[in-house]
């Protein structure tokens, strides 16, 4: 069981290459031990799933002081950071600090993943796509006044090979062959097949400083908990004995120092604390689970933001299982599940139904392909095509006297994916499927997922900034204990879509969404998968604090060197 965990959360270089956490950020998600959490404390670039527990509904509190007057913004999570190494996370705290102390050759829009310039000013692809050359913007510095160079660069990468380092950047790296700078403001990468997807994993490596860590036996000497120096927005000042991480604005900032002097990061682990905080105005703004929502007194200075978490939820049907190897048998499930009345009972609304594993919002994404609605009379029509009826009405589809009947199995310890388990039963059984929901720990749902010895599974996978998804519906990935593809798909057409998405010439991103909007117009039709939903995240906030911008594909820092107060 061990060697099929170490499988499941190892990095490939196609959709699991995540930055920095990503590996951390998998292993929360699958395991599952909760729903997923408020993503602002946890960086998309790392897709980080860290769940606070708190407390449950506090009661709304009254301000118990005047507010405090606006100077710099202090931001408030659950734990305190660790450390500040960018290349080693300690915990998604550590990691809100590093995602303001450094940066990236490249950024991601937040909300529509697409990749923006950072420390690369621009980057080209070779004809045959498998050399990327980024051209270093001449005008950084690092926050102790060093110019930052290619060899900052190649430093790092070097770093991130190292076995002794230890990093998971490493999964970053690992469709790259070689790569050096051929002059102080160019880096050059050579890939050993053409593959789109690395130009986010190349992208979002953090840079740490050649001039200050050369010649020692390892990057996190002397750099995890001291002073370190980046060319992000803000420089650091202090940590506090409590956990308090105090950051100062970096005038000298490339894209435009930030508009207020002073990042603070503030550890604070009871709820109540928190709601009054954020009333008051000692915090500004802070990820909250929805349970905090109606905790803000009325007329409160906090507003809250939902968005999409970088999660979605889904019923994986096995192909290889009889009768799931009829499309018409998955199309009729898929109609027979009431996914609006789910998001309604499982997430109390806070949710979107989804028709597809790209998100709505993303570059690549061209919205519905299929109706999101409720259609029992189309189930019915479709489970009739499909050879199944009632025969003996006792309310139960049968063909032949053989009931359709499909075991749902899903992990115990994950109370969403439990209750969406069970929602999904009563609708099937509504429609005359008989189901039945096996509950079973962790590692038996993986043994079951990756030998394909499942009818149908709740699962939830994490939405990366890239649009690969091969590994989920290749059907070369289909191989048991090792892909995971784990419902045995095929489909050339799918196939071709991807393959076209990761060696788009150029990768031209509207022939890449071209591409995989045939992927998800084929899946609609195939559903392999029966998409359920995409959970919200919640960020509260002062309702003066202009600029924030939350979403589901990059940290909550992208864009702050726009976040304002009022003049």
């Amino acid at each position: 069981m061990g060697s099929l965990l170490s499988g499941l959360l190892r990095p490939a270089p196609k959709l699991w290459i995540l930055s920095l956490a990503g590996l951390i950020s998998l292993a929360l998600w699958l395991a599952g031990c909760g729903e997923a959490p408020p993503a602002p404390e946890a960086s998309t670039r790392a897709a980080q799933t860290v769940q606070a527990t708190l407390a449950p509904t506090p009661t709304p509190l009254p301000p118990t002081a005047a507010p405090t007057p606006h100077v710099g913004v202090v931001e408030a999570g659950s734990a305190i950071p660790t450390g500040f190494n960018p290349l080693l996370p300690d915990n998604a705290p550590s990691q809100r600090v590093t995602d303001n102390l450094f940066d990236s050759l490249l950024r991601v829009n937040a909300q529509s993943a697409v990749l923006e310039p950072a420390l690369a000013s621009q980057w080209t692809l070779s004809t045959e796509g498998v050399t990327v050359t980024f051209r270093l913007r001449d005008d950084v510095l690092w926050h102790d006044g060093q110019p930052f160079t290619a060899d900052d660069v190649v430093y790092t990468f070097d770093a991130i090979r190292d076995p002794k380092l230890g990093s998971p950047f490493q999964a970053n790296l690992a469709g790259v062959a070689r790569f050096y700078a051929p002059d102080r403001q160019s880096f050059v990468v050579a890939l050993t097949y053409p593959d789109c997807s690395a130009l986010y994993a190349i992208g979002q490596v953090p840079i740490l400083p050649r001039h200050l860590l050369a010649g020692k036996d390892s990057p996190a000497e002397g750099f995890n908990t001291t002073n370190p120096v980046g060319t992000g927005p803000f420089k650091f000042k202090a940590k506090l004995p409590g956990g308090e991480v105090h950051l100062e604005r970096n005038e000298r900032y490339f894209a435009g120092a930030p508009q207020f002097p002073e990042w603070t990061y503030r550890p604070i682990s009871e709820t109540q604390q928190l709601v009054r905080d954020l009333e008051t105005g000692a915090v500004d703004l802070a990820p909250v689970p929805r349970e905090t929502i109606g905790a803000f007194s009325a007329g409160s200075p906090v507003s809250v933001t939902a968005y999409l978490q970088p999660e979605y939820y889904a019923v994986i049907l096995n192909t290889a299982y009889p009768p799931l190897a009829d499309v018409k048998t998955r199309q009729a499930l898929a109609e027979a599940i009431d996914r609006s009345r789910l998001v309604q009972e499982v997430l109390q609304g806070h949710g979107r139904v989804i028709e597809s594993s790209w998100l709505p919002g993303h570059w690549a994404s061209s919205g519905p392909a299929a109706s999101l609605e409720y259609n029992p009379d189309a189930a019915r029509r479709l489970f009739s095509e499909a050879g199944w009826e009632d025969q003996n009405k006792d309310g139960l589809l049968d063909k032949k006297g053989v009931p359709l009947e499909i075991s749902l199995s899903v992990n115990v310890e994950n109370p969403l994916r439990k209750g969406a388990a069970l929602a999904v039963q009563h609708d099937w059984i509504t429609n005359g499927v008989s189901a039945e929901v096996h509950f079973v720990n962790f590692p038996s749902l993986v043994e079951k997922l990756f030998a394909h010895k499942f009818q149908a599974a709740i699962f939830s996978w994490p939405v990366h900034p890239d649009p690969d998804q091969s590994q989920i519906w290749a059907s070369g990935e289909a191989e048991k204990y090792v892909g995971f593809n784990f419902g045995s798909y095929s489909n050339p057409s799918v196939d071709d879509a991807l393959a076209r998405g990761l060696a788009a010439a150029g990768c031209d991103g509207p022939a890449r969404a071209k591409a995989y909007q045939q992927a998800v117009a084929a899946l609609a039709q195939d559903r392999p998968y029966i998409f359920l939903f995409v959970p919200e995240a919640f960020l509260a906030a002062n309702r003066q604090l202009a600029g924030v911008q939350p979403g589901p594909y990059a940290d909550l820092s992208w864009n702050i060197p726009q976040w304002r107060w009022p003049r």
